[in-house]
């Protein structure tokens, strides 16, 4: 009788003990692979997948590694493209700056209207430079949802003429013909500076693409309520 209770005993043991092995595979498994995910996700790697299953603790934590990798992601795509935008940007003014001291130093340096004019460029340049520097200050403002558009009412016609004067050395050395149709002194409502921005790249990438000798038209039409360049 007391045998019986001892094998019975080891029975009902090795059950519990085979349970408990299962049991706890079953619960861990998903935890070792939230765990495997994280340390992905710590590589950089913010395309990994946080499964969570059985329990629902499990899963809501799994979803929130989800939106937590998907909201990394989106930040450090964001990074990457400011970062090319403004090194892209910020080749145009410092060959510009290049080109201008050059011209000073050799062809304006004893001619007073020239060289003011010269100089007038290079200060624009060094601003636009300074206004690069902002944006990649105001990165911290993007990942963080709080970036905002300084909108404000100016006349697009006048900015073309600003951006257009800036690249007038680049056009004269070219030899390209740069014409600018706008029927009327449109007054437009957004940023000025990133609308600024757009059009530099605009001329600055028809002017680096362009043989010698080529025409570039900028032709500034009202579709509507919007004005298109």
């Amino acid at each position: 009788f007391t045998s019986q209770y001892f094998y019975m005993a080891l029975i009902v043991m090795g059950i519990s003990i085979l349970a408990s092995g299962i049991f706890s595979k079953f619960i861990s498994k998903p935890i070792l692979k939230i765990k495997s995910s994280a340390d992905e996700l710590a590589q950089g790697n913010y395309d990994v997948h946080f499964e969570g299953k059985s329990y629902t603790e499990i899963e809501e934590l799994a979803h929130t590694l989800n939106e937590a990798a998907d909201k990394l992601g989106k930040v450090d795509e964001l990074r990457k493209d400011l970062i090319a935008n403004v090194s892209h940007d910020i080749k145009t003014p410092l060959t510009m700056i290049r080109a201008y001291a050059e011209m000073i130093k050799d062809i304006s340096g004893d001619n007073p209207e020239k060289r003011e004019e010269h100089l007038d460029v290079i200060v624009k340049e060094t601003e636009y430079l300074d206004r690069l520097v902002l944006d990649m200050q105001e990165l911290s403002k993007m990942q963080s949802g709080t970036y905002e558009l300084n909108c404000s009412y100016f006349n697009i016609k006048e900015k073309i003429d600003e951006i257009v004067m800036l690249y007038q050395g680049l056009i004269d050395e070219h030899q390209i013909l740069l014409e600018v149709e706008c029927e009327n002194d449109y007054t437009v409502y957004a940023d000025e500076i990133k609308i600024g921005q757009v059009i530099a790249n605009f001329i600055s990438n028809a002017i680096k693409h362009s043989a010698d000798g080529t025409k570039i038209t900028i032709r500034v039409k009202k579709r509507k309520r919007n004005i298109r360049i």
